[in-house]
């Protein structure tokens, strides 16, 4: 079971440590002998032992090591090598080290939020409360799972406490720890701790990042005013909603858009890379009454391509990415009336990759894409995908910037939104292939369909 909280057999991965010596054993020659005949007969083998620290034990380890060496010698077709235990579970089964785990706390509405990059091996983590008193407790009541990755405590009314702390690890071992003190609600805990390197996203600026955070909290909660951005792209399309419709918000950080687009009752939906920044959103817009679900941590290529909606918007993404085509794609074949973009696009196409000064120290030297796409080459792209396409001047850079690229981190971003409606249905095979690939796809079709001698 894996719940410790359960009586009955655990389900682990367990490897015998032996006392070096007590009053009625020793770790003989014999059992280092019995290691090393068992990885001569081809199967790994873990030696551990463990003493007792009440004394001196440094010539005691010295003396066993020297005895493992001395047996050692006798097994010259065997290799082996000193490990810590957790290095040895993972040698001895012949597995790769886990990624890295984090955990994520914020306490919302008399809620604690714990998030993890990765589901927990526990059922529910290892809480424990330090309350006003200094006692700590250790928390096993009131723990909703959400789900393999969320786990919700909602702290008695009449628990004075000041601070939690939680634990975990993962089935294969990778380990975490967070804490978060009640005074700094709504915080979460990631803002008041170091960056390192992220477990899955380790070249993503988005992990890095602060104040992108401090900013997803900010719009999510309202305290932030509307994005410019997002203000332009619901007018654009305000003449278009009717209830009932369906947005995907492509790149949505923490799904901040819904607090503009609530009020036309449409079914909104976003994603985005950042599963921190979804999270937030997660955890601020369902009391505004939009569906925790409707937010998930998703890439843009990986949007199933069965998925689709009235309208999708995707405002300040493309010219991060590495080049247009895919996402374009992606973003047009998704969308069965409008789309609306806002990035970087001019006459011609700039691949910019570079550093991006703004994020946490110690990450500053990762780069990333300021890309500027050719307005020509997504227009015709566009065109083929079925749509008629109009472009308008981005009102942020007209009215704030006199119509000149606004500055950011040193790095000239110009911007421009386009507005495309389908004409058209989403093209065919025939007319994706063309006349350079339609006999080649047509011919393998064929084959693919009769038998193959040679195969047979």
């Amino acid at each position: 079971t894996e719940d410790f909280r359960k009586p009955g057999a655990g389900r682990r991965r367990m490897a015998r440590c032996l006392d070096l010596v007590t009053n009625v054993s020793m770790f003989s020659d014999q059992d280092i002998e019995a290691a090393f005949t068992q990885a001569q007969n081809g199967q790994n083998a873990i030696l551990s032992f463990f003493d007792h620290d009440y004394r001196d034990i440094a010539d005691r380890i010295h003396s066993f090591l020297n005895r493992v060496q001395s047996v050692a010698h006798s097994y010259p077709d065997v290799s082996w090598q000193y490990a810590g235990p957790v290095e040895a579970i993972y040698q001895y089964l012949s597995v790769n080290p886990p990624p890295s785990l984090e955990i994520d706390v914020t306490y919302i509405d008399n809620a604690v939020h714990i998030k993890t990059t990765h589901p927990l091996f526990q059922s529910i983590p290892w809480i424990a409360v330090k309350t006003g008193s200094g006692t700590l407790i250790q928390q096993q009541k009131d723990v909703l799972r959400e789900d393999a990755q969320h786990w919700v405590w909602r702290p008695e009314k009449n628990l004075e406490w000041t601070e939690v702390g939680i634990g975990g690890s993962t089935e294969m071992g990778a380990s975490a720890t967070a804490k978060l003190q009640k005074k700094d609600a709504p915080t979460p805990s990631v803002i008041k701790r170091s960056f390192t390197t992220h477990p899955k996203h380790p070249h993503s600026i988005w992990e890095y990042s602060k104040y992108y955070l401090e900013l997803c909290i900010a719009r999510a909660s309202g305290k932030a005013e509307e994005m410019d951005s997002i203000k332009q792209a619901v007018e654009l399309l305000k003449p278009h909603l009717q209830a009932g419709m369906s947005v995907l918000d492509v790149g949505c950080a923490a799904g901040h858009a819904w607090h503009s687009l609530r009020n036309y009752s449409i079914e909104y939906f976003g994603i985005d890379t950042s599963e921190r920044a979804i999270n937030i959103g997660r955890d601020y817009l369902p009391k505004t009454g939009l569906k925790a679900n409707h937010l998930r941590a998703l890439s843009i290529e990986d949007l199933p391509p069965q998925e689709s909606y009235d309208a999708v918007m995707c405002l300040n993404v493309l010219s991060y990415l590495p080049m247009y085509h895919l996402p374009l794609e992606v973003l047009a074949r998704a969308t069965n009336k409008w789309l609306v973009i806002r990035s970087g696009f001019d006459t011609e196409t700039q691949i910019r990759f570079l550093p991006d000064v703004w994020l946490e120290p110690g990450f500053q030297t990762l780069r990333t894409y300021f890309n500027i796409y050719s307005k020509n080459e997504i227009e015709t792209m566009l065109r083929s995908e079925g749509f008629k396409v109009f472009w308008h001047r981005d009102r942020r850079q007209l009215e704030k910037f006199n119509g000149q690229p606004e500055t950011i981190g040193g790095l000239s971003l110009p911007a421009e939104f386009l507005f495309a409606e389908r004409i058209a249905p989403r093209p065919s095979a025939s007319s994706i292939w063309g006349p350079k690939f339609s006999a080649l796809a047509n011919q393998w079709l064929r084959d693919r369909q009769e038998p193959n001698d040679d195969i047979r």
